[in-house]
């Protein structure tokens, strides 16, 4: 009985063991598909999409551009991979991932990265409960477990979904601002995880130019008010009075007999005395 005890106690041993290694196995698989569903397994992203962690069930099936299936566009402008895309430095523009078939999507992946610019801080979010802005550190890019999100490379600004949610509101938005400093071709990568085994990926470049500056303004004012008084008065006109005649004009009242000539010294002498006869 003993040995038959201890050969059944072997046996259920075993049988507990493999039940034991089953059930880990099991465990292993569901955490490997459902792996990192508060945020993306990684930051790293290369021209055919991210690249994923040894055993991540993702690995392989990626089904092409997003263009068809999802739409990127920036400020309601949608982006074309063969076409770069022409955006203001230092302005705040916002990027929106959407899906063009109107289902919804679980996971997402945006970086923004460029040979020689620290992009590190030119994504940020909208809603913090869909989104979420990856750290960026010089021991980056490292890959992400179910309990710490992954790390961008130093100048690589890297942005991922916030929960085990579907967007059903398939429109997920980011902000990008790149600085002036950072003027030229910039890469920004987009996957979007349908499912853990269809995703889709595309790589678009922008062409990143100085804003435009501000058009001077223009005043309605004159800069001089004009002046009102004329700077010199003008000259008084002069009135030329008329020749003055050379010899005041004689009245002849009229019945009276003008003398002219020397006898008209003879006639007055002649009436003063008569005048003086009449009042003597």
């Amino acid at each position: 009985p003993l040995a038959r005890f201890g050969i059944n106690g072997r046996e259920q041993d075993m049988k507990v063991s493999s039940a034991v290694r089953f059930l880990a196995a099991a465990f292993s698989a569901s955490a490997c598909v459902d792996a990192w569903p508060n945020w993306a397994g990684t930051c790293d992203v290369g021209p055919d999409g991210p690249v994923f962690g040894i055993g991540v069930p993702h690995e392989g099936f990626g089904q092409g551009d997003l263009e068809g299936s999802y739409v990127t566009d920036i400020n309601l402008e949608p982006l074309v991979v063969s076409e770069p895309f022409l955006l203001s430095a230092g302005v705040e523009h916002t990027m929106r991932v959407l899906s063009a078939r109107g289902d919804g999507f679980k996971g997402l992946l945006v970086t923004l990265s460029a040979d020689g610019k620290d992009l590190s801080e030119s994504l940020g979010q909208v809603f913090r409960n869909v989104t979420r802005i990856l750290a960026s550190d010089a021991d980056g890019p490292t890959v992400g477990n179910p309990s710490t999100p992954p790390v961008c490379a130093a100048t690589v600004a890297g942005a991922t979904h916030s929960g085990p949610i579907e967007f059903d509101l398939h429109n997920v938005p980011f902000t990008i601002n790149i600085a002036s400093a950072n003027i030229g071709a910039v890469n920004l990568t987009v996957t979007v995880m349908e499912s853990t085994q269809t995703w889709y990926h595309s790589v678009y470049e922008l062409n990143v130019v100085d804003a435009p500056t501000a058009a001077p303004s223009v005043s309605m004012m004159p800069t001089n008010m004009p002046t009102v008084k004329p700077t010199s008065a003008p000259a008084t006109p002069t009135v030329a009075p008329t020749a003055a005649p050379s010899a005041s004009p004689t009245v002849t009242p009229s019945g009276a007999v003008a003398i002219t000539g020397g006898g008209a010294s003879t006639a007055l002498l002649a009436v003063a005395g008569a005048l003086g006869w009449i009042f003597s």
